[in-house]
């Protein structure tokens, strides 16, 4: 499932998609959920899912297994009497900044 701010952001996509499975372009499902504005926001929710699996990531990348990453975020999180998406957080904030790469 895919989340934009902005509708019909997806458009594009869905038209490839369905052109690369040889499907009609009827057969792409969009725009499921316009009345999302109206309801909660799940930003938030989105986010935090996100800066945890990118903190899993880098604790990975760090050389834990996955097992390992989850018990160490999970540990943060105790540690600090808070969520693991609060120890995500933390633990993006404190990396490095890379420049993007240039072209």
């Amino acid at each position: 499932m895919l989340y934009a701010t902005t509708p019909g952001a997806f458009v594009d996509l869905a038209a490839d998609l369905s052109f690369l499975q040889g499907a009609g372009f009827a057969a792409a499902e969009l725009d499921q959920h316009r009345g999302l504005p109206a309801q909660a926001d799940i930003t938030g929710a989105v986010t935090d899912g996100s800066n945890i699996h990118q903190a899993l990531g880098v604790l990975i990348a760090g050389g834990r297994t996955r097992e390992q990453a989850d018990a160490r975020l999970d540990a943060l999180s105790g540690h600090a009497q808070s969520s693991r998406a609060v120890a995500a957080r933390r633990l993006l904030s404190v990396l490095p900044r890379r420049p993007p790469p240039s072209r």
